[in-house]
This record gives C-alpha cells, sequence and structure tokens, in this order.
C-alpha cells in the first residue's frame, strides 16, 4: 500500500510527500493536463484520479499517466470537480456547469438538467453512501441523491430541514448519515433513516466559522472541518451521531452578554453537570462542577468564548462576547 500523502493545488498541480521529501507533478513535467487539481481519488490499485479544471489524469502505481477528455456533446467543459466509484466500480465525474458524467463501456455520457431529474448542472462535491447512493452538493439547489443509472431525489429548504441550499462539499459514515459543509450555515448532518437534519455552527458549538469547504471523517465520531479560520476536529457525542430520539439539553442561563469584569452561569438541569468556559481554539479557561458559577473575565482578552454546559448524555453551548472592562 502506498502510505504518501498526495496533494492537489490550486495552481501548482499535484504533489506528493513520501515522509523525507516532496515531489510535485506540473504541466511542466508531466502529462497532467491542468495544474488546478480540485480532488484526488485512489483506487484499490493505487491509480490516482485527479479531477482538474482541463479533464481527468490518472497516475498509476508505475508512473505513468492516461488523460480523459469527455467526448459527449452534452459535455461542452471539462471542468471537473470531484470523482466517484459506485459500487459496480463504474466512475462518475462531478462537473461544473455540464452535470454529471458516467463512463461506461469505454464511453462517456452526461447527465443533465435537460435530460434527467438533476437539479443542477454545476456539482461540487460527491460521496458514495449506503445502497449505492452517490450524494451531490450543489451551490445553489441543496442536496441531491442519485442512485445509477437515473434516479434521483433533492432536498432543499422547500421540502426539508436542510438550513441552507448553498452546499459546498458532503461526506457520508457507515451510521446512514450525510455530512454537508456549507458556506453560510456551518455542518450540517442527515441522519437518513429518521429523516432528521442537525445543524451546527457558530451560535451552538465552538465551531469559529460558518463556512466549511471540505471534511474529512477519521471515525464516525470525529471529523476534520476545513473553515475559513482553519481546520477543526469536531468529536460528536453517541446522541449526537447516531440521532436517536430528540436530545433533551439543560437550560442555562448566562448573564452578562455581552461580558466584561465577570461571567455568570446557571443550570436549571437535575443531573450532575459540568460547566466549562471555552476560548476560540477549545482551550478550557474555567471548569466547574457546581450549578452555579461566577468566573472572572476581567483580565480575558477582547474575544469570542463559549460556555458549555456537559451533563453525562447531553451538552448545551452558548457564545460569549468579551468587549472590555
Amino acid at each position: 500500500m502506498d502510505n504518501s500523502v498526495w496533494v492537489g493545488t490550486y495552481t501548482a498541480g499535484l504533489a506528493m510527500y513520501n515522509g523525507n521529501t516532496w515531489q510535485a507533478f506540473t504541466t511542466n513535467n508531466s502529462l497532467l493536463n491542468d495544474s488546478f487539481v480540485r480532488n484526488i481519488y485512489i483506487d484499490a490499485e493505487q491509480q490516482k484520479w485527479l479531477s482538474t479544471s482541463g479533464g481527468v489524469s490518472v497516475l498509476d502505481a508505475m508512473g505513468n499517466w492516461t488523460i480523459y477528455f469527455f467526448n459527449t456533446p452534452a459535455v461542452t467543459l471539462n471542468n471537473v470537480t470531484d470523482i466517484v466509484f459506485d459500487a459496480n466500480q463504474q466512475p462518475w465525474f462531478s462537473t461544473i456547469n455540464t452535470g454529471l458524467v458516467g463512463y461506461n463501456n469505454n464511453d462517456f455520457f452526461a447527465l443533465t438538467g435537460a435530460n434527467s431529474n438533476l437539479p443542477d448542472n454545476t456539482i461540487l462535491a460527491m460521496a458514495l453512501g449506503s445502497g449505492n447512493t452517490i450524494w451531490l452538493a450543489s451551490p445553489f439547489h441543496g442536496l441531491t441523491s442519485f442512485v445509477p443509472p437515473n434516479s434521483f431525489q433533492t432536498y432543499t429548504t422547500l421540502n426539508s430541514n436542510i438550513p441552507s441550499n448553498y452546499l459546498n462539499t458532503v461526506e457520508t459514515n457507515t451510521k446512514q448519515q450525510v455530512l454537508i459543509g456549507t458556506p453560510d450555515t456551518g455542518l450540517v448532518i442527515f441522519t437518513i433513516p429518521t429523516n432528521t437534519w442537525l445543524n451546527v455552527n457558530t451560535n451552538n458549538s465552538a465551531l469559529p466559522n460558518n463556512h466549511i469547504s471540505s471534511i474529512a471523517l477519521q471515525t464516525d465520531t470525529e471529523a476534520w472541518l476545513g473553515t475559513q479560520n482553519g481546520v477543526v476536529l469536531c468529536r460528536f457525542t453517541a446522541p449526537f451521531v447516531d440521532g436517536i430520539g430528540e436530545e433533551v439539553v439543560p437550560e442555562i442561563t448566562v448573564y452578562p452578554n455581552p461580558i466584561s469584569n465577570y461571567l455568570s452561569v446557571q443550570t436549571n438541569s437535575s443531573a450532575q453537570n459540568s460547566i466549562q468556559l471555552l476560548d476560540g481554539t477549545g482551550r478550557v479557561i474555567y471548569a466547574t462542577t457546581n450549578k452555579f458559577a461566577i468566573f472572572n473575565t476581567q483580565n480575558l482578552p477582547n474575544a469570542c468564548y463559549w460556555v458549555v454546559v456537559q451533563s453525562a448524555n447531553n451538552r448545551t453551548v452558548k457564545k460569549v462576547v468579551k468587549i472590555g472592562n
């Protein structure tokens, strides 16, 4: 197995790090067809399938290149955003402005708004889920489930509880959940069996920014999120991941907000709770197991902070702002 790290760049092509040195593949020293490498898919044969703004490039384990340009009349551009192989090992390519492109029997074919129920001909990201379902993230028309060869179902703010129609990226886990990154409303988790939607944002969590550009699952309960304020590791509690029932969270009173010299926190929950004050990096500044706490905030820098009240199964997060003494 190839343990190297492969990196797609915005203008400098493909880079590989083997643990000691870097190697660059560009349009000048390889057959890479474009310097903008949006995504990388590595198959079972260790072939690197690269989605670029100039088509698809494939680099095999022996260093040989294969270049694909779409030759279907429906596809006039080769701006490819993502690549997914379905359960039958058929490749699918998402594009800018030219829909979803499939490859079968040595030929390309396109599914667009003109010949299918695809709601948006621009797809920014894809993820393979259970039941051979491919989930599509659209920048304007929400989330779409696609089951080959031609079955589509779309979720928007008009027909579901998804909080935004503007999506950047999508990922799936083994819990039959779809994790969605948005440019304006943070992280969204869709639990398919219960048809429930959870929205994690700056108002109800320690997420530093609501613009989620990428998601990488470490486990079913841990996800790395790329945001406009850096990379965040989110660890989810069991009720959050499993989506079982409706979580009951303790009610808390936070005063004042904005804060200056002190912060008062009180919970009415009968369960044993911990109360924490976190800074923007997730560092715990103060912590107590009482139901009432007064924190001295006089010497804290002016910034956003998060009050976290945690019981055995539940968690409540509120944002507070320090504006001065």
